[in-house]
């Protein structure tokens, strides 16, 4: 009965195939996805690490090295399309990302960069830790987390960030987009990426396939350790109503935002205590300093409730710490936000522990905001109305509290509020008069080149300096638990590798997809069209006519 539809059966089993060829890794196998690699500490084992970039900074191109966006907008086509792949080299030269810089347990985000392969300036980046297999998963709970900081290089207004956030730890590899589109590039090729914003500016997002249209908006749990440039900085905890990442459809859910608590619980240096604040009272920001962050359980074991996140800034012998809990968090949201909803509505440390027990990934991270011009870090309420922020050219204690007085947590920084911010270009030298605020600065604020040019010399970035370096990461952590091999977003692999292979996450879906498609092609054979059916009638009646006569021929014999 095979041979009724045979010709249709081989075109279902090539359109099935086609689920294989979408979100591609780069053909020219132009990345190994361990070619650009520091060491770090896990458990006190030194151990393997290598710098993914996540996809959004990577061409997107089809097979006549033509740019997919500009040629089409159908979701399906552009999922065909490769995600450009980078030697270490070109990490360095295109994306300012020095892996192993200045030395093998660094590593060092330069903001603008550009190189002879690119028509224009690369701005910030974004990466992420891996083991080989994956994203690698760090689960502190009852452990902590520290790194050493050069800040030094990163003025007011932009963010050197170094945070937590519960992504896939495959980037969703495998998984079929709403276009029927197989996802192979994942992981190894920065795939995946959510945090407690749930972006929706993101080209791919989760398992949902390209995002055209903005509609999808990519939602998780984030922990951020460190936030900051050489004048403040923050530590907040994002915790959502799902422990997990997800995705929300905005044209069904108008309010994505409300999944996660996008203001968080936190702690910011200049917003809470002025300008004489713990920052640059215990440590020099423009020398390097070490950051560790503690999450303390109810029980001291990592099976039990977080009720505390500690962080310890210490420089020369010079020590400050900070604490972060359910009742300071409820004591700063009377001063500075009309409701706690970080603990009322996302569970507060205990929903965020939940999130950290299952393991996130590690970001770095540097980034400018012309849009909101950095004010939830280190500016000043946009809205004139409640303080007028530009009244005052030199900056000092009594101000902060003249403006706290007004509205408290109004003014978090020294970065002033340009109302024309986004189209005009102003140059502005900023004077502090209190003890341990650097020399004057120089912002230089036009939107569309956001730091990498003046009106004199367009576009010099090798002379734009804005820089930070992480170096000697320490975890100290209890690997997530373990999960079912149809479990890619939560397998543990935690920072010092394991957790399921490429194996379980590519094979054996093709193999189920070979399987399924062997099955389809198989009861094809049942819907075949009416004059198949009749052709296979006819020579099962001729085959049985012919056997009848045989029979006669033999009885009458």
């Amino acid at each position: 009965m095979m041979d009724c539809a045979m010709p249709r059966i081989l075109r279902l089993f090539l359109a099935f195939l086609v689920l294989l060829q979408g979100q591609q890794v780069d053909p020219k196998g132009d990345e190994d996805t361990k070619n650009a690699g520091i060491r770090i500490s896990v458990n006190g084992e030194d151990t393997a690490q290598f710098v993914m970039l996540d996809s959004r900074w990577r061409w997107l191109y089809n097979v006549d090295d033509k740019d997919c966006a500009s040629l089409t907008d159908d979701a399906a086509t552009l999922e065909r399309c490769y995600l450009q792949g980078l030697r270490a080299s070109k990490y360095a030269a295109g994306y300012g990302v020095l892996v192993g810089t200045p030395n093998n347990r660094a590593l060092t985000l330069r903001y603008a960069t550009k190189d002879a392969d690119s028509p224009s300036p690369n701005y910030g980046s974004r990466v992420y830790l891996t083991d080989g297999e994956g994203y690698s998963l760090f689960s502190p709970m009852a452990g902590e987390i520290s790194f050493d900081i050069d800040i030094s290089q990163v003025p007011a207004g932009m963010n050197a960030a170094v945070y937590l956030v519960s992504m896939n730890r495959y980037g969703n590899i495998a998984s079929i987009s709403n276009s029927g589109v197989m996802n192979v590039a994942g992981w190894r090729r920065g795939l995946g990426y959510c945090d407690a914003q749930c972006p929706k500016d993101l080209r791919f997002v989760q398992g949902t396939g390209y995002n055209s249209d903005n509609r999808y908006a990519s939602c998780c749990p984030e922990m951020d350790l460190f936030e900051a440039n050489r004048f403040v900085s923050a530590l907040t905890a994002h915790p959502c109503k799902s422990d997990q990442a997800s995705v929300c459809d905005s044209s069904t859910n108008p309010d994505c935002g409300a999944e996660c608590d996008s203001n968080g619980g936190d702690i910011n240096t200049f917003r809470d205590e002025g300008p004489g604040h713990a920052l640059f009272n215990n440590v020099d920001p423009m020398l390097p300093f070490s950051v560790t962050t503690r999450f303390i359980t109810n029980n001291g074991f990592s099976n039990g409730t977080l009720i505390e996140i500690e962080q310890e800034l210490l420089q020369a012998g010079r020590s400050f710490k900070t604490s972060l809990t359910d009742q300071s968090v409820a004591e700063s949201s009377k001063r500075f936000r009309s409701a706690n909803k970080f603990g009322e509505v996302y569970g507060g440390l205990k929903q965020m522990g939940k999130s950290l027990r299952n393991g996130m990934v590690l970001v770095v991270a540097l980034w400018s905001d012309p849009g909101g011009n950095m004010n939830w870090l280190d500016s000043c309420d946009a809205n004139k109305t409640v303080y007028d922020c530009q009244k005052n050219w030199e900056f000092n204690d009594s101000v902060w509290e003249e403006a706290n007085e007004v509205k408290p947590g109004i003014w978090r920084g020294p970065v002033d509020y340009y109302p024309d911010y986004a189209t005009s270009f102003q140059t502005k030298d900023v004077a502090f008069t209190w003890s341990g605020i650097p020399l004057p600065i120089k912002r230089q604020v036009k939107f569309n080149c956001q730091g990498c040019e003046t009106k004199e010399a367009p576009c010099d970035c090798a002379s734009v300096p804005y820089a930070f370096t992480v170096s000697n990461i320490k975890v100290t952590h209890t690997a997530p638990p373990e999960r079912t091999p149809n479990e890619p977003g939560t397998t543990p692999g935690g920072g010092a590798g394991g957790g399921s292979s490429l194996m379980m996450t590519i094979l054996v879906p093709m193999g189920i997809a070979l399987a399924v498609a062997a099955c389809v092609a198989f009861l094809c054979c049942y819907v075949c069209s009416e004059d198949d059916v009749e052709n296979v009638r006819a020579r099962r009646r001729r085959k049985r006519l012919v056997k009848c006569q045989d029979s006669e021929s033999s009885s009458t014999d």
